[in-house]
């Protein structure tokens, strides 16, 4: 598929237009993936990802948040500041814990946004990339 440039980032939409990621985990209209994998079918990763195909988890996220408010400072597009303030708003709605005593992001939600309560990838859980994330956002913003 042709790559415009200009691709838009909508918290409402699953779709990925290209990537190798996607060929061969994402399947384009938001399903479950069903492509070939011949050769790695049998590997952790792949298990992973056809378990967990429609999870959402935190780190991407924190990672997007950052990634397009680096984009904004660097372009000054406005519909960069416009996308980072839905994905703000999104993930600052799903992924804090309710209960504000805990103080700590929910590591993965389904796709409806329920609580999922299981090992993402490994036994322990961080807030590395919610923090590091944040904090190069901050960084972003006090910078000129």
């Amino acid at each position: 598929m042709e790559n415009k440039g200009n691709s838009k980032l909508t918290a409402s939409s699953d779709r990925y237009d290209s990537s190798i990621f996607a060929d061969c985990f994402v399947d384009r209209e938001g399903g479950p993936p069903g492509r070939n994998k011949e050769g790695i079918e049998h590997t952790s990763m792949v298990k992973q990802i056809e378990q967990n195909w429609d999870s959402k988890l935190r780190w991407p996220h924190s990672e997007a948040l950052y990634t397009i408010m680096l984009l904004y400072k660097l372009i000054g597009d406005p519909e960069l500041l416009a996308q980072y303030s839905r994905l703000h708003d999104y993930s600052f709605k799903t992924f804090p814990n309710p209960d504000r005593s805990v103080g700590e992001w929910i590591q993965i939600r389904s796709r409806s946004g329920k609580l999922i309560n299981q090992v993402v990838a490994l036994p322990v859980k961080d807030p590395y990339h919610i923090i590091r994330n944040v904090i190069l956002i901050i960084e972003l913003l006090a910078s000129r």
